[in-house]
Formats: C-alpha cells, sequence, structure tokens
C-alpha cells in the first residue's frame, strides 16, 4: 500500500461477523436472563402467598374471642399447669357465661415463660380481665366451678 491511500472504511470494520454474533450473543443471554427473573418472582410471590400466616399473634381463633355482636366482652383466662385437665371446667364456664365472658384456656405444660408473662407463681389460676385487656382480678388458689362461679358473681360482672 501506498502511503497515500485513503483509510479504509470505518463502518466495515463496525459490520464486522464476530461483531455482530457477539451483540447477538449479548442480547439473547439479557433476555433470557429477564425470563429467568420473572419465573422466580413468580415462584416467591406464590410461596409467600403459602406460608403466610394466619394469625400473627396467638393461637387463638376469632370465634372464641367474638361474641355475636361486636362488642368486646371481658375475658377470663384458665392457666392450666402440667397435671391440670381444665377442658371441662372451660367448656361448663363457656355454656353458664358466653353473654358475659369469653372463657380461654391456656396450657403453660413445661414453659416458665407463660406464668411469668402473667406473674403467676402456681398453677391451676384464673385470671379475668376486662374490655381494655386491663386485669381487674385473680383467684390464684385451687379452682373449681363452683368457686369461680361464686367468685364472678362478688365481682358482679
Amino acid at each position: 500500500m501506498s502511503k497515500t491511500a485513503p483509510p479504509p472504511n470505518p463502518l466495515l470494520r463496525l459490520l464486522n461477523p464476530r461483531i455482530v454474533v457477539y451483540l447477538l450473543l449479548t442480547l439473547l443471554l439479557a433476555w433470557l436472563m429477564r425470563r429467568h427473573v420473572e419465573v422466580i418472582r413468580a415462584q416467591e410471590k406464590a410461596q409467600d402467598a403459602q406460608t403466610a400466616p394466619s394469625s400473627p399473634h396467638f393461637p387463638i381463633r376469632d370465634a372464641e374471642l367474638a361474641s355475636g355482636e361486636a362488642t368486646p366482652r371481658p375475658m377470663l383466662l384458665l392457666l392450666a399447669g402440667p397435671g391440670d385437665d381444665l377442658g371441662k371446667l372451660q367448656s361448663r364456664l363457656q355454656e353458664e357465661f358466653k353473654q358475659k365472658y369469653a372463657v380461654i384456656l391456656l396450657n403453660s405444660r413445661d414453659s416458665l415463660d407463660c406464668q411469668s408473662f402473667f406473674n403467676v407463681e402456681q398453677t391451676p389460676c384464673a385470671l379475668l380481665f376486662d374490655e381494655h385487656n386491663n386485669e381487674s382480678g385473680r383467684l390464684p388458689e385451687y379452682i373449681d366451678y363452683e368457686h369461680i362461679k361464686q367468685w364472678l358473681h362478688t365481682l358482679g360482672k
């Protein structure tokens, strides 16, 4: 080549087959990665919907706390210990006081956290809470149906 020859066309250098193939492969790879990310996001949404907790705080069903009306009721909490069976007592109290109180049975077997939360030294124990979840009474001694019934009538609720 002579020194006076014009330089080659720069456009032809840009249309080199290797550059075109690399550009197409890069675009194809970006498209495949985007499709893959969309599939992963759809799977995560479905998995989050399946694993969403039904009740975030307590394992107590809403039917146990709510009455037929929308007004809150006082709550009678029966705290059972390791050897206590208060299920029959709970059902009898629910039948008797279903319009006045929400009767909840809480088993604290092998767990001192529950007892320390309610500040209870011995179980079984009965705790009474008002409509605003403030403790309004405590029956720490031996509890049975007649004893609790008299206690609730003396409180005048």
